[in-house]
């Protein structure tokens, strides 16, 4: 049985050999030389260290070549491998990549949803390659285009009093206004007016009753502070409209974790929802 050093060597040669095969479009040649290597780690192969590199390379090559079957044989044991690697979100990526060139949108959402909470700066999502991943799981909607020369930050405070004043169409509109603008500051600015924004656009459909709608907005402004008590409570409340109880409380439970009661000051009543798991 070869050693970890003399497993190294093999396996960083042969990935060397069927990477440079992929990237020569020399499909059949490389997708037999990457499974031939699967048969030489020894069992159970889930627990070898490496194994978490190869499964890593099967999914990314699955989805270049189109070869969804054999990224979804594998997938699950990503999860599982090399339980001692640090766990930063990279596993919830890439399924959530697989999940996302096939088509199935929601389930990618939800695991780039995952990936982002575990590294909340996103940095598996950086570059061009993937603003589709980046743009779906953070909400970068088409926003109606802005004249006003006002700040992003001094037109959410008009879309906010508009919202006081139950003036729910003018403040969408300033909401919708002030996200368009939201790429002309730093990226720190951007996480604000975006939050802020989704979050505004969120109350405006949740006093209107639209749930669903709310939802959505109150999602895409998690993603932007997954730890705001707030915007747990929003979701919480917009799941137990929509009898998505265990959903629910397990938003509910957050924002209670994070500021107690305080946060339910005027929506007592969701408590009702989570009293058996805060006793």
């Amino acid at each position: 049985m070869m050693n970890e050093r003399e497993m190294e060597d093999l396996f960083f040669g042969i990935k060397m050999e069927y990477d440079a095969l992929f990237k020569e479009q020399q499909y059949e040649a490389a997708w037999k030389m990457c499974l031939d290597m699967w048969e030489k780690f020894p069992d159970p192969k889930y627990k070898q260290p490496l194994s978490y590199l190869w499964i890593e390379d099967v999914v990314n090559h699955g989805i270049e070549t189109k070869q969804f079957a054999l990224a979804n044989k594998y997938i699950g044991f990503l999860f599982i491998s090399d339980l001692d690697r640090a766990d930063a979100g990279d596993r919830e990526y890439l399924a959530g990549k697989l999940a996302y060139e096939q088509g199935e949108i929601e389930l990618a959402k939800e695991l780039f949803l995952r990936s982002y909470e575990k590294e909340p700066s996103g940095m598996f999502f950086k570059g061009k390659e993937n603003e589709k991943y980046r743009d779906l799981v953070r909400g970068h909607k088409k926003a109606k285009k802005s004249s006003s020369n006002l700040s992003a930050k001094e037109i959410i405070s008009k879309a906010e009093d508009y919202l006081d004043l139950e003036k729910y169409d003018k403040a969408e509109e300033y909401f919708q206004m002030a996200i368009d603008k939201a790429d002309m500051y730093s990226e720190e600015e951007q996480d604000f007016i975006y939050r802020n924004g989704y979050s505004g656009l969120g109350d405006c459909y949740f006093d209107k009753k639209d749930y669903k709608t709310a939802k959505d907005y109150f999602f895409d402004a998690y993603n932007y502070e997954f730890e705001n008590p707030y915007i747990n409570l929003r979701i919480g409340q917009c799941f137990v409209h929509l009898d998505e109880i265990e959903k629910a409380k397990e938003y509910l439970i957050r924002a209670y974790m994070m500021d107690d009661e305080e946060v339910f000051e005027g929506n007592e009543q969701y408590l009702e929802y989570i009293k058996d798991m805060i006793k």
